[in-house]
């Protein structure tokens, strides 16, 4: 889908490799690990995401990570902080 949507944008995908595009040091380039804790899923342990992020320019700028057995979707912009089901996330003021 997201190649439809962005042809001109380079892919590295866990599962596909390197794309042309991503190779020629594209302006934007999806980092994509479909199965993220691959191992986790294999031996049955519930700790495993699907994780997609934006690097634009050679800064990642969004990225996405679903979770499906909590079903918590982490998202995070880059100037707009980072969300947990669209509920505001922050780090803990500790030292």
């Amino acid at each position: 889908m997201l190649q439809q949507a962005y042809p001109d944008h380079g892919f590295i995908a866990e599962e596909s490799g390197i794309s042309k595009a991503a190779e020629s040091n594209a302006e934007n380039v999806w980092i994509i690990d479909p199965l993220d804790g691959t191992t986790n899923f294999i031996h049955g342990f519930p700790q495993y995401a699907v994780s997609i992020a934006l690097r634009q320019r050679g800064q990642i700028t969004q990225a996405v990570i679903y979770d499906p057995n909590r079903n918590e979707l982490f998202t995070a912009s880059k100037g707009d902080g980072a969300f947990m089901n669209n509920k505001r996330i922050r780090v803990a003021k500790r030292e």
